[in-house]
């Protein structure tokens, strides 16, 4: 969803795969929206392994909460596809809350629910197996873009899990017809992915 926004200038900038948008403890100058592609938060972990902690794609608003609470970014974000997006300055934090009431809470309501969504998945890495884990991720990165062909690495980066982890359990997936693959393309059947998913979480 896009906002015809009052005191604030817009920029349209494009990034190659894999270019860093922003990186983590840098101050925000800026806030963001994804006019096309993928971008990705992520977190370097201290055993040099990453965490993408979360992704957004078109008409989706990023880098808002860091802006706006005057702290630095406390993730790195990189695009995943190459992408177009518009990088929004605003001339005054206070006016631009007067003035654009609709999309602040817009906001408010997007933040809330990443807030729940981050704990809820937090809840369940100590308790749910990776086998669980990795489910999950699937599910989550798959009803961001159904179109993108999510890479193991990726999978792993956001369930926290080793890259090898994930393909043992995609061949499970595999042999249960709830995964398929051609020539490094992979595509799922969600319903039936999210029905093994509860089934295991009740086991």
């Amino acid at each position: 969803m896009s906002f015809e926004l009052i005191g604030c200038s817009q920029r349209l900038i494009t990034f190659e795969k894999g270019e860093e948008i922003y990186y983590q403890h840098g101050h925000p100058e800026a806030f963001y929206f994804v006019k096309s592609g993928l971008v990705g938060l992520s977190r370097l972990l201290l055993n040099g392994k990453e965490f993408l902690g979360r992704v957004y794609s078109d008409n989706e608003y990023f880098g808002c909460r860091s802006l706006f609470s005057d702290q630095t970014y406390h993730l790195s974000c990189s695009a995943i596809t190459f992408t177009e997006i518009y990088a929004i300055h605003v001339d005054d934090k206070n006016n631009f809350f007067t003035e654009n009431p609709t999309f602040i809470r817009y906001l408010y309501s997007n933040l809330a629910t990443e807030l729940r969504e981050c704990e809820n998945r937090l809840s369940k890495m100590p308790n749910h197996c990776v086998e669980l884990r990795v489910m999950d991720s699937i599910i989550a990165l798959v009803k961001v873009n159904p179109d993108y062909n999510w890479t193991y690495r990726e999978i792993a980066s956001h369930c926290g899990c080793t890259t090898e982890t994930v393909i043992r359990v995609s061949k499970k997936l595999r042999s249960n017809d709830l995964m398929h693959s051609k020539r490094n393309v992979k595509w799922f059947d969600l319903d039936k992915l999210y029905t093994e998913r509860m089934q295991l979480a009740n086991n």
